[in-house]
């Protein structure tokens, strides 16, 4: 169960499991024709589907969330707690209704941010923030019924060192 106020903030961040695409895309209009070696070798199919899942998380599109996240998808959240493909829809929809902070999240983009592709398999991984701490987030997609879906993913926080 998702408690309301932590609820949302971790959606939020798990909306971030796809911004590494939206933050490429952009990048790529800013500065056409310099892709980074692992994006030239992704399938370009990927790419604008994890982009448009992207936009459905951070839009609340329920429907498009849907259609790219597997049946059986789970993600590890970072207080070690797992939700389903139904629970983030219904974290989806409880959020539509909450108001957003813009403190949640860091804004900046994404980094070391790591692409690999293994045929029908990408996964990737990234640290951004949750409320100004560092988060790494991974994601694995696998094509199902010839459609990227993100299959896994996972949100741990950055321990500092002492």
């Amino acid at each position: 169960m998702i408690r309301a106020g932590l609820g949302a903030v971790l959606l939020r961040a798990a909306g971030l499991l796809a911004v590494p695409a939206a933050v490429a895309q952009e990048a790529a209009k800013q500065s056409p024709g310099k892709q980074s070696p692992a994006k030239q070798s992704i399938d370009p199919a990927f790419l604008k589907i994890q982009s448009e899942r992207t936009a459905a998380m951070h839009t609340g599109d329920i429907e498009v969330y849907a259609r790219y996240t597997t049946d059986n998808f789970w993600v590890v959240m970072p207080d070690g707690s797992v939700q389903t493909k139904k629970d983030r829809i219904a974290a989806m929809a409880a959020a539509k209704n909450a108001p957003a902070s813009s403190s949640e999240l860091s804004g900046a983009p994404p980094r070391e941010e790591k692409v690999n592709a293994y045929g029908s398999t990408v996964v990737v991984s990234w640290i951004d923030a949750i409320r100004g701490k560092d988060a790494r987030f991974s994601e694995t997609w696998v094509k199902d019924g010839g459609t990227w879906k993100v299959a896994a993913a996972h949100v741990s926080m950055i321990q500092s060192k002492p």
